[in-house]
């Protein structure tokens, strides 16, 4: 939905692109470190698993779950991120992301690795969209295509995972914005486009990543492009059913799944879903009220999400 929902308000913000053509973008620190993301270990990628099923137990009573303290910092921005988008929208949530963002993006920053930097801002333009803060996305979107372009210069033939997964999402997003509003990209991205084919066919082959927080991102952005750009059900249907088969008591993968499954003429499999999330909703003590009446709500009614 990030893709297709800031159209609507583009025109409002054009008067600030004039500004920033005019005004220029904001420079980042310059120098290239071919380090890691500091998110690749099993340990990590476990916690991942357990945020991303909506089980925060762990989470909640948070005091340091590794020595790494950019870990722990990407830990709780994931933790605050599934939180909100899992119905607690409260303006301390918010504001809690958005700090540990830019204090996480400074620890990354002083640390030299850049590709982490990469990695995370990809998720901060994630944010921007969520809040519809369209003018900090578009900003935030040339400035990672600057990082990306410099990186790979730098860094010659790239096989880190992540950084396929970032620069194709990307790629995927530069020609979805220029294929439909031209003259807004042209005017802030400023970016050659590849072939949206070509970038999903890379998200594709991601998928089969022994990477779980890799094959999960894959699978999941697959789903929300075949469903809500490309139309195509049958395709998005698929990546729906991974991540509802790896994530159960994940009830966002469930709504996307069960209105997929509608779309696609399933009615009794739709409903099949709808009442096994509701079961799998009663048994999870790690939700709050709140949650759960959220996920109520998406399941019953026609909440575009």
């Amino acid at each position: 939905m990030f893709l297709q929902s800031i159209f609507y308000h583009l025109t409002r913000i054009t008067f600030f692109l004039f500004i920033a053509i005019n005004i220029g973008f904001p420079q980042s620190p310059q120098g290239i470190a071919s380090k890691d993301i500091p998110v690749t270990s099993l340990r990590n990628q476990n916690d991942y698993v357990n945020q991303v099923n909506f089980n925060f137990s762990n989470i909640k009573y948070f005091n340091g779950l590794s020595t790494d303290p950019i870990i722990n910092s990407v830990t709780l921005i994931n933790y605050y991120w599934w939180m909100i988008i899992s119905g607690e929208k409260s303006s301390e949530f918010k504001k809690e992301l958005l700090h540990k963002l830019e204090v996480t993006k400074q620890e990354i920053t002083d640390a030299n690795n850049d590709l982490a930097l990469i990695y995370l801002m990809s998720f901060e333009l994630r944010v921007h969209f969520y809040y519809n803060d369209f003018f900090s996305a578009f900003l935030n979107l040339s400035e990672i295509n600057r990082r990306l372009n410099d990186y790979e210069k730098s860094q010659g033939s790239l096989k880190n995972e992540y950084f396929i997964l970032v620069k194709n999402l990307v790629n995927y997003m530069n020609s979805f914005i220029n294929d439909k509003y031209p003259f807004y990209y042209k005017l802030l991205i400023h970016q050659p486009c590849v072939d949206k084919k070509y970038s999903i066919e890379q998200l594709k082959r991601l998928t089969k990543s022994k990477n779980t927080i890799v094959s999960t991102e894959s699978n999941y952005f697959l789903m929300k492009i075949f469903f809500e750009n490309d139309h195509d059900f049958q395709s998005a249907e698929k990546h729906a059913r991974i991540l509802v088969d790896n994530y159960p008591g994940n009830f966002i993968f469930s709504y996307y799944y069960r209105n997929i499954l509608i779309k696609n003429q399933c009615l009794s499999q739709a409903e099949v879903e709808k009442h096994r999330t509701l079961d799998y909703l009663a048994d999870n003590n790690c939700l709050s009220e709140t949650q759960r009446k959220y996920c109520i709500y998406l399941l019953q009614g026609k909440l575009k999400h």
